[in-house]
């Protein structure tokens, strides 16, 4: 049995193309400067009017960069969220976060406040959501490069 018939055509495929080296569209200021703003959409199961289970879907969008700092410098971490690593106070900049981020369905900061502060809402639910807003604010590019001792192609991320 030869090797490519123990991996399979499509993985063969994928070998080939990228031992041919196929490079990607070079960069040119014009389209670096259309970049869109990373999304996301998140599941979760919420009970319907009848306490049935549903999922449904949110939609998230990054803000700018200083935007997303300027948000941060607003909630300054109290010394318990110092000593958890936090460089923000969790329970005031994750609403604010989730308001500016999430884009559907839209909600002020007082909509996610009301949620955060909500029995029906516990903590890994909570961090979903800002998980999700933090995510789309600071994925960065993807980014390959080549490693000096390999011939291979690398992402950054």
């Amino acid at each position: 049995m030869d090797e490519e018939s123990l991996l399979g055509p499509e993985i063969e495929k994928q070998i080939r193309e990228e031992e041919e080296g196929a490079s990607p569209k070079r960069a040119t200021l014009d389209l670096l400067k259309k970049k869109q703003q990373v999304t996301k959409d998140v599941t979760l199961v919420v009970t319907d009017d009848d306490g049935e289970p549903v999922e449904v879907s949110l939609s998230f969008r990054g803000i700018p960069a200083h935007e997303y700092d300027k948000l941060i410098s607003k909630f300054p971490p109290r010394p318990q969220d110092k000593k958890q690593g936090y460089n923000y106070n969790p329970d005031k900049f994750g609403p604010a976060l989730v308001a500016e981020t999430c884009i559907d369905p839209k909600m002020t900061t007082e909509d996610v406040e009301e949620l955060w502060e909500s029995d029906n809402w516990n903590r890994g639910e909570r961090m979903m959501l800002m998980m999700a807003a933090i995510e789309v604010c600071t994925t960065g590019l993807n980014v390959p490069f080549k490693r000096p001792d390999s011939d291979s192609t690398t992402s950054l991320l």
